[in-house]
């Protein structure tokens, strides 16, 4: 999601979300305050920026961990682009109406291009979950100590290991996932 922003804002020359508005928004919230005219127009509390990028990292790794703790270990073997696809109906539905920008961005002066801009990013996000568990290799998840025989030489990793679902880690088959 990181990635795809530095993208948007560099080479697409697209405005990236300001996290300190995140930030804002979070640090109003002790005094009570969680709906906003326009976030833009509240009043900016000392330590936004720090607390809006703690905000997106930590949402990050709840998001990240909802398949994670549907499926269980499988994810990382089967994932799917639902939990990208579903993380755009925070900012659509709690974040842009709290911000003051009413439902998916509907009191915006531009609505369709805040709502794409919402979309791709989320992608973006959820495309990152689906491919960053296929690239760690299955041992260093299971065991680091499970690569390797009694003898310390590399097992045959080609033999299909089965998961707690009966699905083959090695077969380019469908198991049914989050």
């Amino acid at each position: 999601m990181d990635l795809w922003t530095v993208i948007q804002k560099h080479i697409l020359r697209l405005p990236a979300l300001n996290y300190a508005l995140v930030g804002r928004w979070v640090l109003w919230m002790p005094k009570g305050k969680f709906r906003h005219l326009t976030i833009a127009s509240t009043p900016a509390r000392r330590g936004e920026g720090v607390a809006g990028w703690g905000m997106h990292y930590l949402t990050g790794v709840v998001f990240a961990s909802i398949p994670l703790g549907l499926s269980g270990p499988d994810w990382f073997w089967h994932p799917s682009l639902l939990a990208g696809l579903l993380s755009f109906f925070a900012p659509f539905l709690i974040m842009q109406p709290a911000f003051g920008f009413g439902i998916a961005a509907a009191d915006t002066p531009y609505p369709m291009r805040a709502r794409l801009l919402s979309i791709t990013t989320h992608l973006a996000y959820g495309l990152g979950l689906y491919i960053a568990p296929g690239r760690w290799p299955e041992q260093a998840i299971v065991s680091p100590r499970s690569a390797l025989s009694a003898g310390g030489k590399p097992r045959n990793n080609n033999v299909p290991v089965r998961s707690m679902s009966g699905c083959s880690h090695s077969s380019p088959g469908f198991c049914p996932a989050f």
